[in-house]
């Protein structure tokens, strides 16, 4: 009988304690709860909906600059903002995923470069995968003797990658 008296006599303090306001100090927290929220998730939403791939490529063929000549492009996940260079000695573009929140960009370019074909690929991986972003360097129609190439994927949403082509 006591140990139920005093159950009573707790569940009465608890419900006293959760019905008080303390002068308007509710939604005071409230309000702070959620602009803490926005602090944490605002950032996030906008980060991914400017996010995407500013590549660019360049090379040395014959100890000059490589001439870069458009071939295809092709995107797996994402859009252009930049369509491809059509050529010249440094090309570039520009994508950026469908779905602000959560999208990603992945595709290639292929170029006629140093006498053979290359093509650039790309990923910028969705947001929230863990994964890094990727870049390579491949030869589709078989390697062109004495060219190499390597490239750098930035970190981030918001990405610059650069491809270097060699040709001695």
């Amino acid at each position: 009988m006591a140990a139920t008296n005093r159950l009573t006599t707790l569940n009465r303090r608890v419900n006293n304690v959760l019905k008080m306001d303390y002068k308007g100090q509710t939604a005071v927290l409230l309000a702070i709860f959620v602009l803490v929220g926005m602090v944490f998730l605002v950032p996030l939403g906008t980060e991914k909906a400017m996010a995407g791939i500013n590549a660019t490529a360049k090379g040395t063929c014959d100890n000059k600059a490589c001439e870069f000549t458009w071939v295809q492009q092709h995107l797996v996940e994402g859009r252009w903002v930049a369509e491809p260079q059509k050529s010249g000695t440094i090309v570039g573009w520009k994508t950026t995923s469908k779905n602000a929140m959560t999208g990603g960009e992945e595709g290639w370019v292929n170029y006629k470069v140093g006498g053979g074909t290359v093509q650039l690929w790309f990923r910028n991986p969705k947001t929230f995968s863990f994964e890094k972003n990727t870049c390579q360097v491949n030869w589709p129609y078989g390697m062109t003797p004495g060219l190499t190439g390597s490239c750098y994927a930035g970190s981030g949403q918001n990405a610059d990658f650069t491809y270097d082509l060699q040709k001695k």
